[in-house]
């Protein structure tokens, strides 16, 4: 059976005290009748009603019995719902936790499932990489240079030979001294293709040149055969 709370016990006698009554006797006496389960609502409120204003000496305070009876009865219900409420979640979060538990044996067997599909990602990821050297895999014997005019010194390549089985475990392995040999075979790469663009942007500069003179001298030339007739 429920008891109440502090809190609702203070709220109690604090109303209690307020139709001077004895805050002592008829706390118990309310909790009584508040904790009897066998009642209704309106029956606690009518019981409580009853037994307080035949303890009030002051007619101008019995009045306010009904209304003060009401409120121990709503406050109470609800503070038993809330409890009520508090103890079903806590079974709930119990019987989650022992269901938790009776699952734990089978775990193993989804740990295993698991590092299988693993395995098999890891198998799928190595025959992808196999077939991309195959296709694609190229060695460069000599590194493209320039000379100074931007034109091209060596080339030279040739297809990586490729071999079953295994790939060795370096074939991925990153190597800084590639990457920085790469990065300036870039720069040389691009400094010849701007070096290509600038020499076409003065042959067309050259060319529009020439051609502009052109028409201002044929321009001049049929201005002096018309002064001349």
């Amino acid at each position: 059976m429920y008891a109440g709370s502090a809190e609702f016990e203070e709220f109690l006698c604090e109303h209690l005290e307020k139709i001077k009554v004895d805050t002592d006797v008829f706390k118990e006496y309310v909790l009584g009748i508040l904790q009897d389960e066998s009642m209704s609502s309106s029956e606690k409120v009518e019981a409580v009603t009853d037994s307080l204003q035949i303890a009030v000496e002051d007619e101008s305070l019995a009045s306010l019995v009904p209304d003060l009876a009401s409120q121990f009865v709503e406050k109470w219900v609800k503070e038993v719902e809330e409890v009520q409420k508090q103890i079903k979640l806590q079974e709930q979060e119990a019987a989650l936790k022992d269901a938790v538990k009776a699952s734990t044996p089978g775990s193993s067997t989804t740990t295993a499932a698991s590092s299988r599909a693993s395995a098999w990602d890891a198998a799928q990821d190595t025959a992808v990489k196999q077939r991309l050297l195959d296709q694609f895999a190229w060695q460069v014997d000599e590194v493209v240079d320039f000379d100074e005019n931007g034109a091209d010194m060596i080339r030279n390549s040739s297809k990586k030979e490729t071999q079953s089985g295994p790939i060795a475990d370096d074939m991925f392995r990153n190597d800084n001294r590639a990457r920085v040999a790469a990065a300036h075979q870039m720069d040389r790469l691009r400094a010849k293709a701007q070096h290509e663009d600038e020499m076409r942007r003065r042959a067309e500069q050259k060319k529009q040149e020439a051609l502009k003179k052109e028409k201002e001298k044929q321009r001049v030339a049929k201005k002096e055969r018309r002064a001349g007739r």
